[in-house]
């Protein structure tokens, strides 16, 4: 019982952790396009 709830909350965590890790990659590349958009209107 205690194994299967340990689990559990290392999964939750992983899962925020690789939500976390995604927004970044996305936050990320949308900075690049940004910059690109910029230069391209220069």
């Amino acid at each position: 019982m205690f194994s299967i709830l340990f689990l559990c909350l290392c999964c939750s965590q992983y899962l925020s952790y690789i939500s976390m890790l995604i927004n970044h990659v996305i936050f990320s590349i949308g900075k690049m396009t940004n910059k690109r958009q910029v230069l391209g209107a220069i």
